[in-house]
């Protein structure tokens, strides 16, 4: 009985041995994990610290210092341009967003189109396209994409051809309508020169009726209707009208032919005067 309780007393401490030997492995290898883990998170911090010093360093060295611009420019201003490119945004090469940088330009006044290019290190290019005036409306200027801009400075466009709308005129026209009002007139005045008139602006009436006036102070009254035929008839007529100096009006408005209105002369200057 004895000798089998000693037995049992030496297995029992055999399998303890064991047990503790088995919980001193399983620790010792999950400390050697959480060792080897620790490692490999330690490297990959080091790694992204490392990345991070040096992508700033490297975006540090793209830093917008020059912007190139074309410089045929007349009515941009390139400090409008730079406001924008001095926002945060756009302050590294390497983050600029250049769709967004476009739709920011291209929302200025007067520009019309830009290219952009990234020149590296450290400039942005553009090449810049404006829009053309063409005409005045008014107190506005009409560019070539119908658009009326206000302007400022009215002696900077006082070479460019006077369309006037009368107060009552509904100045609520589209876009296309003020294109095709002004290639019209346009016409006019070139077929007008052509035979020696020199037309420098219209004057369109609330009832839509065209007026054309000229250098030597005629007026040329032409309707709301039938512009196109009405100047090439007075056009045709003309080697029949004698002095076209002489006159002050030539009234269109007809079916078949026109008037004309000679200006007042004074024979006889004392006679007025006295």
């Amino acid at each position: 009985m004895a000798k089998k309780m000693a037995v049992r007393n030496k297995h029992e401490r055999n399998n303890a041995a064991v047990s503790l030997s088995r919980i001193s492995g399983t620790v010792s290898a999950l400390i050697k994990k959480l060792l080897k883990y620790s490692l490999v998170f330690s490297l990959v911090a080091l790694c992204v610290f490392i990345f991070k010093i040096s992508k700033e360093s490297l975006v540090e060295q793209w830093k917008v210092t020059e912007i190139s611009i074309n410089n045929n420019l007349n009515l941009v201003e390139p400090r409008s341009i730079a406001s924008i490119l001095k926002k945060k945004k756009y302050a590294y090469l390497l983050d600029i967003d250049v769709e967004k940088l476009h739709d920011e330009i291209v929302n200025l006044e007067w520009v019309k189109q830009v290219k952009i290019r990234k020149k590296w290190p450290n400039t942005i290019e553009l090449l810049v396209e404006e829009y053309k005036p063409i005409a005045r409306i008014n107190e506005s200027v009409l560019i070539d994409s119908g658009k009326l801009i206000s302007v400022n400075v009215k002696e900077a466009y006082s070479h460019l051809p006077q369309i006037t709308f009368e107060p009552s005129f509904d100045i609520t026209a589209e876009e296309n309508q003020y294109i095709e009002i002004f290639d019209l007139y346009q016409n006019m005045q070139r077929d007008l020169m052509s035979i020696g008139i020199r037309v420098e602006s219209l004057n369109i009436s609330g009832g839509f009726s065209w007026t054309l006036n000229t250098e030597s102070n005629m007026e040329i009254k032409i309707g709301r209707k039938h512009q196109v035929m009405r100047i090439e008839r007075l056009i045709s007529s003309l080697p029949f009208v004698e002095k076209l100096q002489q006159i002050r009006t030539v009234d269109l408005r007809y079916n078949n032919g026109f008037s004309v209105s000679k200006k007042k002369s004074f024979k006889n200057l004392d006679s007025l005067l006295g």
